[in-house]
């Protein structure tokens, strides 16, 4: 927010009807460059979006 502080909203996205595995070092790549993305969302007080599948 303005004042910042870091604001957290959590939606349930609607399921594909077809997904397609991944596989587990494509998932550790994902998770990598989610990383990044998050920290430099942080840094630059954006906005970001996680999508996650457990």
């Amino acid at each position: 927010g303005d004042d910042g502080e870091l604001r957290l909203g959590i939606r349930r996205a609607a399921r594909p009807r077809y997904s397609v595995p991944h596989s587990a070092a494509s998932s550790q790549l994902s998770n990598a460059s989610m990383l990044s993305m998050v920290a430099e969302a942080l840094s630059t007080k954006s906005v970001f979006h996680i999508c996650y599948n457990p």
